[in-house]
């Protein structure tokens, strides 16, 4: 046996400030002047703050029209059935000075549903898929080889149930590639598959731009521009075609690949935007604005900007001066009881039209002046004598 003395444990913690919580601290008084004079400030700062606020959102003009889903009172309704196309007119109230934003509005589409957010897979989005999975390198080869089906599942997994065109999870081991659902989407998930793919055409004085190296030229006119309206860090490296893109020795871009591609899938808004969908793949803007989910089931997306650069002589598009656009109608709403509308907008320092925050201010701002009003007449009628302060201290009386 040890001859070492037995040491006596304890769960006491040790004699220090903040252990045995001594440290100093500040209690403050909350005096009527106190009170009064922090109700007056934050009334005098909120009231002017939040004026600013509002009159910055009621600069912005800003006009819409649905044209898709149930009939709402107080919004023009211009109902136009899917497959159809109709030209919808929006007339200005006031001036509207360019840059002037062209969005689409979806209501009641719940795109920060947590499954239908996780349904992508960012590797495939990005090109970073291996070899193995993202090249066509034998046509004989199937589904059915093990490995071939082990990559795909591995590889997709996080776009369930999405990651074939049809609802069963993987195919047969039977099922050769290129034929019928024997197919993987690309790209797969579920945003990706309910891609809003409604299409507008400016007509009349409004002039669709010319796009070179990726940019809209700018043209006479009212010059309607449908580049840089995703944001810059998406375009530029979230959202990559594969390597060797367009090289058809590398890709299949028909029926016959083993992919089902964006522009296959949304075959009316390809052509009637000049195969932007296949030339650009994944790398369309369009499509990069609808990867980029919203936190509401009421959202606004943006289409194209009219105006984008005009140098020193700023577009306007004049008050009562009808601005006349063509809607091909494709996005079913009716099937979860939306609503979609054309939204023309003009911005302001702080953004588009919102008057919430400014309102908010103001009414915080008022209540707090008001509250300092009832509380400074209740202490001059009624005063109250504060007690001996003194006594808010506890004193240890068994400490020398």
């Amino acid at each position: 046996m040890s001859d070492a003395p037995l040491t006596k444990k304890t769960n006491r913690p040790a004699d220090s400030d903040f252990k045995q919580q001594r440290l100093k601290a500040w209690q403050p008084i909350l005096t009527p002047a106190w009170v009064i004079g922090t109700f007056v400030v934050i009334g005098i700062a909120f009231v002017p703050i939040g004026a600013v606020l509002l009159a910055a959102s009621d600069s912005v003009v800003e006009e819409k029209i649905q044209y898709g889903g149930a009939k709402v009172d107080g919004i023009k309704d211009d109902i136009i059935t899917i497959g159809a196309n109709k030209i919808l007119t929006l007339t200005p109230k006031a001036d509207m000075k360019g840059p002037v934003y062209v969005y689409y509005e979806l209501e009641n589409f719940y795109q920060n549903h947590r499954r239908y957010v996780k349904s992508r897979t960012d590797g495939q989005l990005r090109a970073q898929l291996g070899a193995d999975f993202d090249t066509e390198k034998a046509a004989e080869k199937t589904f059915g080889e093990p490995s071939w089906a082990e990559k795909v599942q591995s590889s997709l997994s996080t776009c369930e149930p999405m990651v074939l065109p049809s609802d069963e999870k993987f195919p047969k081991p039977d099922c050769t590639y290129g034929e019928g659902n024997c197919k993987v989407l690309w790209p797969c998930g579920l945003i990706a598959s309910s891609f809003f793919n409604d299409v507008f055409i400016p007509e009349g004085d409004l002039v669709k731009s010319v796009v070179t190296s990726g940019k809209c030229e700018q043209r006479t006119g009212k010059a309607w521009c449908e580049k840089g309206i995703a944001w810059k860090s998406d375009v530029d490296t979230k959202f990559k075609n594969p390597a060797g893109w367009g090289d058809p020795k590398m890709w299949k871009m028909d029926n016959t690949s083993i992919y089902k591609w964006l522009h296959q899938r949304y075959p009316v808004f390809n052509n009637l935007t000049n195969n932007s969908l296949f030339t650009e793949g994944v790398e369309n803007e369009h499509f990069i604005v609808w990867m980029r989910t919203a936190g509401l089931p009421t959202f606004r997306k943006l289409y194209a900007i009219i105006g984008a650069d005009n140098g020193p002589d700023k577009v306007t598009l004049e008050k009562g001066k009808d601005v006349k656009i063509q809607v091909h109608s494709q996005f079913d709403v009716d099937s979860f009881s939306g609503k979609k509308r054309l939204v023309m907008s003009t911005v302001s320092w702080l953004g588009g039209k919102n008057n919430f925050l400014g309102i908010a201010y103001i009414v915080v701002g008022s209540i707090s002046l008001l509250l300092a009003a009832m509380f400074g007449a209740k202490h001059i009628i009624s005063p109250r004598k504060l007690g001996d302060t003194t006594y808010l201290v506890w004193q240890d009386k068994n400490k020398n």
